[in-house]
């Protein structure tokens, strides 16, 4: 705890694509950044309040991590934490000071979760997750665990919303889809491996990606490696026709937390399939599961990533599998989590695609990302269901960003880019481009505030981001 403690001494802190005809490319001196009167800037930064004594700024860093856990919005840290300025140079040490508040501020969430206690007996646990639902979940680990921790399958039952269900969990479709989950789970030859295997938290609603089951996948992750038993660069999410759809929807949603995504005996509408650049995807359907048009769908999915896959060779992994004979209740479900376990996960890929849209078009309440893997979406507005496409080139210092509307409507506002002192020299000037123009030219900001934030947006331990630069979407 004492390096916890010493982050905040005052005395530690320091003040110190072919390219268009008319862009500079990578690797070539840009012209000086003067900002123009008719190009909006981002508003700007606070100014910080002053620090508190240590002790104080301590308790009031380790409250805001506490406030944040669970939350679907994260809130800014407290401001004199951006007034705590570092050099590069020690920000691998400030991050893990940051780090040990994170874990303790978690103390408590941990030993209510049961990971601890129930991982080795492979028995059930039981979660309070938002909107007052309550969700079990079978907890199993196969084999020895290895140094780094055990790959992690978030594995999703089939059945789905049951309109006359009298309660939560009255639907014995989804009991009896949940216990042949359990059984797969333990058959699955990916030992060793660690299972998260949750039962649908109410089967009046009987979906798998609505705000209540993403924070339990968002705690699960987080907890995991807190608990030291998950590799956080190996992690999986994958089911079986209803939740074959909610792995699907999630992959495409909230890719930055997965190594690999694998819907079976369920494919969605083709849709923002660019959102797979950097995650390992499979699909596995029968050749005469027509139900929802299926066996179309997944031709879809398996032609489009195929075209993707050509164009970016490095990107795309995928395997698309229209299983020759089998239909929807028969398909082998056998030959997913062997594939997907040999793929890691990208935490900071230098070429990024994400298409920013409503996950929930389908429900009254929308639901669009905070942030996905350095990108922070919170200063983001958007009309109702509007969809805008990023995608991020970075070499060196130099970041280009090409966005395009999808849909009717507009998406506006601040777009954070959080920086890797291990990708990119913050000692040196960074030039970020927006649809061809220079949007910020300039020294990144370097602060515990930015620690702190990217930590309680993300949970991991990957994404420790010291600096960070806005820019504005319009």
């Amino acid at each position: 705890m004492l390096a916890a403690v010493c982050v905040f001494a005052l005395t530690a802190c320091k003040n110190d694509d072919p390219k268009e005809p008319d862009m500079p490319g990578f690797g070539m001196t840009p012209p000086p950044f003067i900002p123009s009167p008719s190009l909006p800037l981002p508003d700007p930064d606070p100014i910080p309040d002053p620090a508190p004594e240590p002790e104080e700024a301590r308790r009031q860093t380790l409250e805001y991590f506490q406030a944040q856990l669970d939350q679907d919005n994260i809130g800014q840290p407290p401001s004199f934490l951006y007034g705590q300025i570092f050099t590069p140079d020690t920000a691998e040490a400030e991050g893990a000071a940051m780090w040990e508040l994170w874990k303790e501020a978690n103390t408590a969430r941990l030993q209510e979760s049961g990971i601890i206690d129930f991982i080795a007996t492979g028995d059930t646990v039981i979660w309070d997750i938002p909107a007052g639902q309550r969700m079990k979940a079978l907890l199993l680990a196969k084999g020895e665990k290895p140094a780094n921790g055990y790959k992690l399958f978030i594995n999703l039952h089939g059945g789905g919303r049951a309109s006359l269900a009298e309660s939560a969990w009255d639907s014995y479709t989804n009991t009896l889809a949940w216990e042949a989950e359990m059984k797969r789970a333990k058959l699955y030859n990916d030992a060793p491996s660690m299972y998260f295997v949750p039962r649908m938290a109410d089967d009046r609603i009987g979906r798998w990606y609505l705000a209540p089951q993403r924070t339990a996948f968002r705690r699960v992750f987080q907890l995991g490696v807190l608990s030291g038993y998950v590799d956080p660069d190996s992690v999986y999410i994958l089911g079986t026709s209803e939740g074959g759809y909610g792995s699907h929807r999630l992959a495409l949603f909230m890719p930055d937390y997965f190594a690999g995504a694998g819907p079976m005996a369920a494919a969605e509408p083709l849709a923002a399939a660019e959102n797979l650049r950097n995650i390992a995807f499979g699909l596995e359907v029968g050749e005469t599961d027509a139900g929802f048009k299926r066996n179309e769908y997944a031709q879809l999915w398996k032609d489009e990533l195929d075209r993707l896959q050509r164009l970016s060779p490095n990107d795309f992994e995928h395997r698309v599998d229209i299983q020759p004979g089998k239909g929807h209740g028969n398909t082998d479900f056998t030959v997913m989590t062997p594939w997907l376990k040999k793929f890691s996960r990208r935490t900071y890929p230098k070429h990024l695609s994400y298409q920013y849209r409503n996950l929930t078009p389908d429900y009254w309440m929308e639901s669009y990302s905070s942030g996905v893997y350095y990108l922070d979406f919170r200063g983001l507005m958007h009309t109702k269901n509007a969809n805008r496409s990023f995608d991020l080139v970075m070499e060196g210092n130099e970041i280009r960003i090409t966005t395009q509307m999808i849909s009717d409507g507009d998406v506006w506002g601040d777009l954070g880019i959080y920086l890797d002192p291990k990708q990119i020299d913050l000692t040196q000037p960074i030039t970020v481009y927006i649809d061809r123009r220079i949007s910020f030219q300039g020294m990144a900001k370097i602060s515990r505030g930015i620690l702190a934030e990217s930590i309680a947006l993300f949970g991991d331990p990957k994404r420790i981001y010291p600096a960070k630069v806005r820019v504005l979407i319009y």
